[in-house]
């Protein structure tokens, strides 16, 4: 908790697929490379993503204060819609309960245009007088939002931590390395 306000970050497809394009060396997050990704005149795209995403990850491990999570729940493609708006449901009405214990308040930032109302209608679906959650999400473009780009990582590391496979190996361990000592609940939880 950060000065009494629970930062709850959801993360959408979107943003967590440019997460695996920059740490898979398909995202330019630069225009310039220095000398030590250039080898033989090739450019290491994925050596530099995967520094970044290091010092971003080390930045987020030693910001004294910082909370993050992660939750996740598995479901079946076809019902991909329905299980992220109940996961979503679900986690707004924890957050709820846990800022009502503490007396707190919270706002909600996530990667969109506005375009899905699926989250806004969890919001409105909560007694107004009631909410602890006190506006509905608030949408930011991932591209404008360094939080949104941190809320990304997270996301995606505790999802190469649940669902690991050949693909992210090398991620495997970045929530248990860099992200489980921030996390109140020490890994991503089943919701």
């Amino acid at each position: 908790m950060c000065g009494g306000i629970i930062p709850v970050i959801a993360v959408s497809e979107l943003v967590r697929r440019s997460t695996i394009r920059l740490c898979g060396g398909r995202g330019r997050i630069s225009t310039q490379l220095s000398s030590r990704h250039i080898h033989a005149g090739q450019a290491h795209w994925k050596d530099f993503g995967r520094e970044v995403a290091a010092e971003c990850r080390e930045t987020l491990r030693c910001t004294e204060g910082l909370r993050v999570g992660a939750v996740r729940r598995r479901g079946a493609p076809q019902s991909l819609h329905r299980t992220r708006k109940d996961v979503y449901s679900t986690l707004i009405a924890r957050t709820e309960s846990e800022l009502q214990v503490s007396d707190s308040l919270a706002m909600v930032f996530m990667d969109g245009d506005g375009s899905d109302t699926t989250y806004r209608a969890t919001h409105r679906n909560l007694k107004l007088s009631a909410r602890r959650v006190v506006e509905d999400a608030v949408l930011i473009d991932s591209k404008h939002s360094q939080l949104i780009q941190m809320a990304d990582l997270v996301a995606w590391s505790a999802n190469a931590c649940v669902d690991p496979h050949l693909g992210n190996k090398f991620a495997w361990d970045w929530y248990a390395k860099h992200l489980l000592e921030r996390d109140p609940r020490r890994k991503p939880m089943p919701i």
